[in-house]
């Protein structure tokens, strides 16, 4: 398990699969986080898949799922639930890898 902070809270998160064959992650919070703002559950898959148009396998895509259930009273934080972040990170990570080579 991992403590990070986020935007608005701190959270714990646990790691549900790892599977390093098909370059699949799942996470899901387990105290903290959107737990707190009336969520029951969150979960964010990543999968690194091999781009089928880059015949040099120099590329990839990042598909990234979210799964989660909000309490009915907390309907209006679901906005709160999106891959922004995650898509900041791949971008960062992007230029600075482009920038190394």
């Amino acid at each position: 398990m991992y403590k990070y902070r986020s935007g608005f809270t701190s959270y714990i998160e646990k790691f549900t699969k790892i599977d390093h064959e098909n370059k699949v992650k799942e996470v899901e919070i387990v105290e903290g986080g959107f737990l707190d703002i009336g969520f029951n559950f969150y979960r964010m898959k990543t999968e690194i898949i091999e781009d089928p148009k880059d015949d040099t396998s120099s590329s990839c895509i990042v598909k990234s799922t979210l799964e989660y259930d909000v309490k009915e009273e907390f309907a209006a934080n679901a906005s709160f639930a999106t891959s922004e972040p995650l898509v900041a990170i791949m971008s960062a990570a992007n230029e600075h890898l482009l920038k190394s080579n």
